[in-house]
């Protein structure tokens, strides 16, 4: 994914009303969505690039075990203010 989508794309969220959720809510609150937006304007892409991500593989629709395995693969790479609401036990 490039800078360039992320960007797009957090402008998007950021531009959306405060009462529609522009990704699943599984990949995060639409606060956090918005949270995650900001920093990536503000130069820290990683957060919103796993909630991005996150939304097109659409994990909540896949077996836990392999939501877990594809989250696996991913978290080395995201930040530590990730916050991953879906996958809580």
């Amino acid at each position: 994914m490039t800078t360039t989508h992320i960007i797009t794309e957090a402008r998007r969220i950021l531009n959306a009303t405060e009462t529609s959720a522009p990704l699943c809510t599984w990949v995060g609150s639409v606060a956090e969505q918005r949270a995650a937006a900001q920093r990536a304007l503000d130069g820290d892409t990683a957060d919103l690039e796993l909630m991005l991500d996150m939304d097109a593989a659409e994990l909540w629709q896949l077996p836990r075990w392999d939501a877990e395995e594809w989250m696996g693969r991913w978290m080395p790479t995201a930040s530590e203010s990730t916050s991953v609401t879906g996958m809580a036990a």
